[in-house]
């Protein structure tokens, strides 16, 4: 038992003296850094030309190292005692250049060093949540408000995205806005990530993940809209297909009469309604007659719009259609009827709002392919 207890202690005392020694090349490796960091700052701070990558990327090794030495510092002795031996000269460094982390950043990013330039941002916003009371009383006056702060998170989601870490870039941009960052930009780039990443999964065949991708572009336009809704169209452009494509049309139609009541004379509101319609389930009359009285709205509010003129164009087009081939069993006389007084009257009416939406977008093959099926029904080519 005493052999067994001798053994303990030999071990307490090897991993103790292993700890100390190691703690020690630790700080030692960090200091260096810090002492080049501090060169170049330095060398900066009276006007001469310093490599600012490489001073932004020896700060960021230097807070590494010292926050991995910070509790090998802590360990205890070969006596079993806790006695600090570098904590003191560590975290007066970490606050006296916390502010540099800052510039660094911008530093980095401007050098294309995109995790770098993560890594020190990420610094700036954690270190002002270490638990350290020490740490804590040697930022004491120089952490920003909760709006600067929150913008720097979104910039570290920016730098993450340069970086290719799509995961990252959208944890980043979920913390900020957490934080109460919601500028449109937010929204636009999580959309945009959300969109890249679930490409990357559809490619590699994860089809699960990118449907979470998915799930996350729909995420970010709901929160757009709710802040940003009754400015821009493309959020909720991008709620709609979503609910159409689960076939929520109720759902979209009241997300869409939500919309239009806060702005009553948005014509694109009311054209996405009406292609809401036209596409829903139920009364097929009564759902050509609610698409075709918005259609009408949207241009009556958007008379130049080319989308809106191409929907009621082609809603004019699909409907002469539609009664031709329920006319196909007619005798020659009677379609003859039928076609001079509906099928014809419909195209005619569909062919200045098809020729409207082309001088707008010449090169839109589905505005081409409209005029050219009304100029053949018509006889004009």
């Amino acid at each position: 038992m005493k052999k067994i207890i001798l053994s303990l202690f030999a071990l307490a005392m090897a991993s103790s003296l292993f700890a100390q020694e190691d703690v020690k090349a630790v700080f030692e490796a960090g200091k260096a850094e810090f002492a080049k960091f501090d060169t170049l700052y330095k060398q900066k701070a009276i006007g001469q030309p310093v490599d600012e990558k490489a001073m932004g990327e020896a700060l960021v090794n230097c807070y590494e190292l010292y926050f991995k030495a910070l509790p090998l510092d802590s360990m205890p002795n070969e006596k079993g005692k806790i006695k600090p031996k570098y904590s003191k000269e560590i975290i007066k460094t970490l606050g006296e250049n916390y502010n540099d982390l800052l510039t660094c950043g911008q530093a980095l990013w401007d050098s294309k060093d995109y995790m770098a330039c993560y890594k020190c941002w990420n610094l700036y916003t954690s270190l002002p949540t270490n638990t350290n009371p020490e740490i804590q009383k040697a930022l004491k006056g120089k952490v920003q408000s909760d709006s600067v702060t929150s913008e720097i998170v979104y910039f570290q989601g920016l730098a993450a995205w340069q970086a290719d870490e799509l995961d990252l870039a959208l944890e980043r941009f979920d913390e900020a806005y957490g934080r109460g960052f919601d500028q449109e930009s937010l929204f636009n780039y999580g959309m945009s990530v959300s969109a890249q990443a679930a490409q990357k999964a559809e490619q590699a065949g994860k089809k699960a993940e990118a449907d979470a991708y998915n799930a996350r572009i729909i995420d970010f336009a709901e929160k757009a809209f709710q802040r940003y809704g009754t400015k821009d169209i493309k959020y909720i452009g991008f709620i709609i297909n979503d609910k159409i494509d689960k076939k929520d049309f109720k759902g979209a139609i009241d997300k869409l009469n939500t919309a239009i009541a806060a702005n009553p004379t948005n014509g694109q509101l009311y054209d996405v309604l009406g292609v809401v319609y036209e596409n829903s389930d139920g009364d097929a009359e009564a759902n050509y007659n609610e698409a075709l009285k918005n259609y009408l709205k949207a241009i009556e509010y958007s008379p130049d719009d080319a989308k809106s003129n191409y929907d009621l164009g082609r809603i004019y087009y699909n409907r002469a259609g539609s009664i031709e081939d329920a006319s196909a069993q007619l005798s020659r006389k009677e379609y003859e009827k039928v076609r001079n007084e509906q099928i014809l009257p419909l195209c005619q009416q569909a062919m200045p709002y098809a020729e409207k939406a082309l001088n707008s977008d010449p090169d839109n093959q589905d505005y081409k392919l409209l005029m050219r099926n009304l100029k053949y029904k018509l006889g004009i080519e």
